[in-house]
């Protein structure tokens, strides 16, 4: 499959901020990936589903618990308890830590739904596969097509 021009300088443990459309097998298609400086902190921002009893979230794919008592922050800046959140609904999730070691939430902010959603990605890259031009950034599959643009590294 032919790669985006950059994307064989990509490493892991490298962080990237990744845009792009989520896919049907909750993967997301990047239409680009900027390498980033690290940070301490991870962000998942997209469509999400709550369970019922509003202890987990599922973000791309991914799911991810939350801690006792956590109140998430809403669009227009509130508190809300997770049980009050009806899904699907668009969120960032801040989080701590790693794939291999597992994430600390720090916050989740509900966002305005829009009519197209394109999600963000931001994060250390965990694995490549060159052959299937995809990598893996906290836990999240991405897929790199020839359209994808990826920013040189410095």
């Amino acid at each position: 499959m032919d790669e985006p021009a950059g994307f064989d300088r990509i490493r892991v443990g490298q962080h990237v901020k990744v845009r792009g459309v989520r896919v049907q097998d909750g993967s997301v298609q990047a239409v680009e990936i900027k390498c980033r400086e690290p940070k301490p902190r991870v962000v998942l921002e997209g469509m999400a589903r709550l369970d019922p009893g509003g202890r987990e979230i599922t973000v791309m794919g991914r799911s991810i618990v939350l801690p006792e008592g956590m109140a998430l922050l809403g669009a227009d800046g509130h508190s809300l308890s997770p049980q009050a959140v009806r899904s699907p609904v668009r969120v960032k999730v801040v989080v701590r830590g790693t794939e291999a070691l597992g994430f600390q939430v720090e916050s989740v902010q509900l966002k305005e739904t829009l009519d197209f959603i394109i999600e963000k990605l931001r994060g250390p890259v965990d694995r490549i596969d060159r052959e299937g031009s995809t990598l893996v950034v906290a836990g999240v599959t991405v897929r790199v097509t020839p359209h994808t643009t990826v920013e040189r590294s410095e």
